[in-house]
């Protein structure tokens, strides 16, 4: 955000660019309700995992949120990334706990939320933080309440 999107938007007079969805409590909350719709997953700990970035402040946001989760839990959370920073989330799996599961801290299905399920194996992974309409996952209100508290602080930050 801090490079891309201001970059992307620098000449364009009515684009603003709102400040990230994360870290916020809310978003750890979305994160366990992702981990209980699996019925199947009785956690002794959890992998956060996350797209990654090579800004060491994104990071240190995944990690925060991976901390706000191990709270709501009441479990050890590790975080692990699918690109650009460690640990790997492949590196992740091979030295898990029995009973880990992966809760996945991506924002939609596509292709990192199917390469997460892919290199979760054979761990369990969540639904990704939108959910999943076509399988009947709903967008949480929670969520759409974070976009929308985004929304309000850039438009007075203009």
């Amino acid at each position: 955000m801090h490079v891309d999107l201001a970059e992307a938007t620098a000449d364009r007079v009515y684009a603003v660019v709102a400040g990230a969805l994360g870290p916020d409590g809310r978003l750890a909350d979305v994160l366990a309700a992702r981990l209980r719709e699996r019925a199947d997953l009785a956690a002794a700990g959890v992998i956060l995992v996350a797209a990654g970035s090579s800004d060491d402040r994104a990071n240190a946001d995944c990690r925060s949120v991976g901390e706000h989760l191990s709270t709501r839990l009441g479990l050890p959370v590790s975080v692990a990334f699918l690109s650009a920073a460690t640990p790997k989330l492949e590196d992740a799996v091979a030295t898990a706990s029995p009973g880990t599961v992966v809760a996945t801290y991506l924002l939609a299905p596509g292709f990192f939320a199917d390469r997460a399920a892919a290199r979760a194996t054979p761990l369990a992974a969540s639904a990704p933080l939108l959910g999943d309409p076509d399988a009947g996952i709903p967008v949480p209100a929670a969520l759409v309440d974070i976009v929308i508290d985004r929304y309000r602080a850039a438009v007075r930050a203009r």
